[in-house]
């Protein structure tokens, strides 16, 4: 039994203070004892350590070079074509590299398990591999490397674009047709069934990209999974959309499937007050990527209504050009204000601070849009624990809810000092257990994949 101690934890019903909490073998949370001796591991400050909700792992890579551009215009799109190019020069072998580095940053960044959307599949001329399960093996042996818990979406990519058009060079490394797609996570269900803590789900990469009775058959199959899609991320997106199928992408999903709290649909930064009034009701998540979205201009989530209208959300670092989870949350809150022009923008409650309900509201979305066992320190969940040292004058005359306050609008140290994921130590004094072997592997990634670009 692994024991941790911490001066100050959050627990389901609030702060506690002088807190045990016993880990037992399998990682999950066995008993917690509140008003007692230290004992075990002693950290200042426990939190439950939430779900990146949705990441590409693999454009860890790209970062600084997607930057620049011979485009006289640009936008989403002329980063989308850097992109595709950026995967040709990829093998398996630098794939997992580079999702191990960028996992081990995200539990450094303070999150405790990751929901990839997956949609590699592919080898570098398009071409199925042997193994269909080739790259997404990939994301899963980094997983063991870095230790963090995995939710793996597989994702369904069937076409070009709107019009069902064939798939261009970096797009054929995604694509699949459904019972190419169906056998698929067939294959991951049976390889992963032996791994407590990798669960698997199911993804569309976007109306753009599958075909409509395919996004109904993949409800149909698979019920019950995480169902993740990207959806309203781009004013061009929305418009091929309403044009080709008489309707929004949020409205032809309200209309067409049947959402409920196991979808997650991912973006929706040109989402109207009608869409999240109604989309709301139907208990789906939405994942917002904040970093992201500011760096490829996607727009402002219209973060006011949807919490109006008693929506959920959690947060994911999509493009990973910056992991940082604190920093997730000072940029939503941050471009709420500007789109408001207000203060505490994502606040609805007079109870909690700011920063308090923001924590809690992405520990919950995470939570349930990942389908794992996490976003609480409680009996019988994972035990997936951020500790951080709050120690410094700056933390001394303020109550603990306001301590996240600071921590998220103006700390500039990092004060993370552990993190615990279903158990496992992965993050000690700020640093990866397993940093120096796999910074190694990601350098000598990038200087192949250097080359080649």
């Amino acid at each position: 039994m692994q024991k941790i101690w911490g001066k100050r934890v959050l627990l389901p019903d609030g702060w506690a203070q002088d807190t045990e909490i016993n880990i037992n073998q399998m990682g999950q949370i066995d008993s917690i004892v509140t008003d007692t001796s230290p004992s075990g591991l002693e950290f200042d400050t426990l939190l439950p350590a939430p779900m990146n909700l949705h990441s590409h792992c693999f454009q860890r890579a790209m970062t600084g070079l997607s930057e620049t551009s011979t485009h006289q215009s640009n936008d989403f799109w002329s980063w989308r074509e850097f992109m595709y190019k950026f995967l040709n020069a990829i093998s398996p072998e630098n794939f997992e590299a580079i999702c191990a580095f960028a996992q081990m940053e995200m539990l450094e960044a303070g999150y405790g398990g990751l929901t990839e959307f997956h949609y590699v599949h592919n080898d570098l001329a398009g071409n199925r591999y042997n193994d269909r399960s080739e790259m997404s093996q990939r994301v899963i042996n980094a997983s063991c490397l870095s230790g963090i818990g995995l939710t793996l979406l597989p994702v369904l990519y069937e076409h070009g674009g709107i019009s069902g058009s064939p798939l261009i060079s970096g797009q054929d490394r995604f694509g699949l047709n459904f019972e190419e797609y169906y056998n698929l996570v067939d294959q991951l269900n049976s390889s992963t069934k032996n791994f407590s803590d990798v669960k698997v789900g199911v993804a569309a990469h976007s109306l753009r990209a599958v075909k409509a009775e395919s996004l109904i058959e993949l409800e149909k199959q698979f019920a019950g999974y995480p169902i993740h899609i990207h959806v309203a991320e781009q004013v061009k997106e929305v418009q091929e959309i309403e044009q080709n199928w008489g309707r929004t992408p949020i409205e032809w999903l309200i209309e067409n499937t049947n959402l409920n709290h196991d979808w997650c649909l991912i973006h929706c930064t040109q989402m109207s007050d009608m869409e999240a009034t109604e989309l709301a009701k139907s208990g789906a998540v939405i994942a917002l990527c904040p970093i992201t979205e500011a760096n490829l201009g996607d727009g402002i989530f219209n973060g006011k209504t949807w919490l109006e209208a008693g929506g959920r959300f959690g947060i994911g670092t999509d493009s990973n050009v910056s992991i940082s989870l604190f920093g997730e949350l000072k940029m939503l809150e941050y471009s709420q204000r500007l789109k408001q022009k207000s203060r505490l923008a994502m606040k609805t409650g007079i109870d909690l601070s700011i920063g308090r309900e923001l924590f809690d509201w992405i520990l919950e979305g995470g939570a349930m849009s990942s389908g794992r066992k996490c976003g609480l320190i409680k009996e019988s969940y994972w035990a997936d624990i951020l500790a951080l040292d709050l120690t410094s004058m700056h933390y001394s005359h303020l109550k603990d809810d306001e301590k996240l306050n600071y921590i998220i609008f103006s700390e500039s140290r990092n004060v993370i000092n552990s993190v615990f994921s279903a158990g496992r130590h992965v993050v000690n004094n700020g640093q990866h257990c397993r940093r120096k072997d796999i910074e190694s592997a990601y350098k000598k990634a990038l200087k192949q994949i250097s080359k080649i670009l």
